[in-house]
């Protein structure tokens, strides 16, 4: 499997908390997420995109100022 699929599911655990709240999430079983973080098995690709969405939106949240906050260069 492809680092990327593994790398990006263990960040979204991370986000979410823990791998069971990331199972809910993505509407998967606990044991299908496990076989993708260990690499056994690949993700379908929709559930891998759900996933991504996840890590992108909490990543570029990170980079956005809060609103009546001055930017800092």
């Amino acid at each position: 499997m492809a680092w990327v699929h593994v790398r990006t599911l263990q960040r979204a655990v991370e986000i979410m908390g823990g791998e069971q709240q990331l199972a809910f999430r993505l509407k998967v079983t606990p044991n299908h997420l496990s076989l993708w973080l260990t690499g056994v098995a690949t993700p379908p690709g929709d559930v891998f995109l759900r996933a991504a969405d996840l890590v992108t939106e909490k990543d570029l949240a990170g980079l956005v100022p809060n609103k009546g906050e001055p930017e800092t260069c």
